[in-house]
């Protein structure tokens, strides 16, 4: 009877994940989201520079995505699998996040041992806005925090089973993440705080989570060493960092907060806000994370009365005070702006399982009103947040590039390297205009431009010709699709006529 009854049970959580994992496709693909001419495009053009076997030639942009170079070869990856498509630029952004949700019931099922809240977990993050909207934007944040979880769940099965291979694939999967984005640093820090408190306290466990902080740290040595040879620069990681800071030092605090950098007090002013007042209100309190951090630090102060969940509290509390408050650079201090949406992905796993253990308390009645609330609003908030990337008429952008094959189009060089893209990588069909004194535009072509992009790209002191003039000169206005102008080019007669 036992036997059935586990077969039974298995049965139904296979059932239950089964169900889960295809509603999540589903409404991925219903939000589908593509190319939004943000930071995707930079790192479409590395994937596709590496695919085509001239990694960065002729990149111009950030320079602290040169250092993930994990997230390249998944580009281009994908870009060889299924071509130089937007198929291939989101392929692993949706797959990672697919997986995300398993992991998610696997980590759960692992701290809690509960099978209702791993569902629940599952749940909530098959369903939570940003995981449902990153899932079809090539952006880094999704796949960096599967890699850092994936990499905390097997530590978490090394301390448990006392695994020193767990341990060493924990220290891999962990560098892996930092290769995607630097921020897995934040989980870096806690684990070697967790590290001398259990060494303090004569605990075993401390043996494995140093040779994951062994193991990460000869990796990284490794890759210095690499860039000591390729790039004559041992510490080109940090140089890398310091010279993105500088390149859009407009975009770092303390510049997007305070009148006068230059000023201390001001700066200092500035700092206070950022701290206690911005970053909390941004991480507590934005409504397209459904409120679910606030849950679980209300839900964390209980259990910190309970003496529950110690490590789940200590990796949420942890993370989240680092986000909020710890700096990002080696130099000075720069805390993160977490206006940015996409930080969440850091400190969203341990929040869902929080949340997941409250809710498991709740009989099936109200549980089933409150997720029925929580799908409801996944919907609108997901509506909202494709509004944020004007995803509307980006669409209409690509069908119109989709639409002119044969043209020539003139753009900036961000812009660029999402059309390389769309018009599977003819570039001599798209003539970048950036640091570029003149544009002699030919018939049957087309340019591109985005005023708002210009602007920043000026500020990052890129320059270019007096677009104003040339548009006024050769080019009539064909459409505007949100903040894209299109302009044709005014057709000239034929030589002889």
């Amino acid at each position: 009877m036992t036997t059935i009854k586990n077969k039974l049970q298995f049965s139904k959580t296979v059932f239950q994940l089964g169900f889960i994992i295809l509603a999540a496709t589903i409404v991925r693909i219903y939000f589908f989201n593509g190319i939004v001419f943000s930071d995707d495009t930079y790192y479409d053009f590395l994937g596709l520079s590496l695919a085509k076997g001239h990694y960065a030639q002729g990149y111009i942009g950030y320079p602290v995505f040169l250092l993930r170079k994990f997230h390249s070869f998944l580009t281009a990856s994908s870009f060889v699998l299924f071509g130089i498509n937007i198929i291939g630029s989101i392929f692993f952004p949706f797959l990672i996040s697919i997986a995300g949700i398993i992991l998610a019931y696997f980590f759960a099922l692992e701290i809690t041992e509960n099978k209702k809240a791993a569902i629940l977990s599952s749940l909530l993050l098959a369903f939570f806005p940003p995981d449902i909207i990153f899932s079809t934007i090539n952006f880094t944040d999704l796949q960096t925090a599967f890699f850092m979880n994936l990499g905390l769940l097997f530590l978490f099965r090394a301390v448990k089973k006392e695994s020193y291979r767990m341990s060493i694939l924990s220290g891999l999967t962990l560098f892996l993440s930092l290769l995607l984005k630097e921020i897995i640093f934040f989980v870096i820090i806690l684990l070697a705080v967790l590290f001398f408190y259990l060494l303090l306290k004569n605990r075993p466990a401390n043996k494995l989570i140093f040779v994951s902080l062994l193991i990460f740290t000869i990796l990284l040595f490794f890759e210095a060493l690499c860039y000591s040879i390729f790039q004559n620069d041992f510490f080109f990681r940090i140089h890398t960092l310091t010279a993105n800071y500088k390149f859009c030092a407009y975009d770092f605090f303390p510049n997007t907060i305070v009148a006068n950098p230059n000023n201390r007090w001001e700066v200092f002013g500035g700092l206070l806000k950022q701290i206690f007042l911005l970053n909390p209100k941004y991480f507590f309190l934005r409504r397209f994370y459904l409120f679910i951090p606030l849950i679980a630090l209300l839900h964390s102060i209980y259990l910190i009365k309970n003496k529950q969940f110690s490590l789940l509290v200590f990796w949420f509390v942890g993370v989240t005070v680092l986000m909020i408050g710890f700096t990002t650079s080696f130099t000075d201090y720069k805390p993160l702006e977490l206006k940015r949406n996409y930080y969440i992905f850091t400190a969203i796993l341990p929040a869902i399982i929080l949340t997941a253990i409250f809710l498991s308390r709740f009989n099936y009645k109200y549980l089933s009103v409150i997720l029925l609330f929580y799908l409801m609003m996944s919907f609108v908030m997901s509506d909202k947040y494709q509004d944020f990337f004007d995803v509307k008429n980006n669409k209409r952008l690509i069908e119109f590039v989709n639409k002119n094959k044969t043209a020539t189009f003139y753009t900036d060089h961000h812009t660029a390297y999402g059309l390389y893209v769309l018009t599977n990588y003819k570039s001599d069909r798209i003539n970048i205009f950036t640091s570029n004194s003149t544009v002699q535009p030919i018939n049957h072509s087309f340019l591109i431009y985005n005023r708002a992009e210009i602007k920043e790209l000026k500020k990052q002191k890129f320059s270019f010709p007096d677009i104003e003039k040339i548009i006024e000169k050769n080019f009539f206005l064909e459409a505007t699709y949100g903040k894209f102008e299109i302009y044709r080019r005014k057709e000239l007669p034929a030589s002889g006529y």
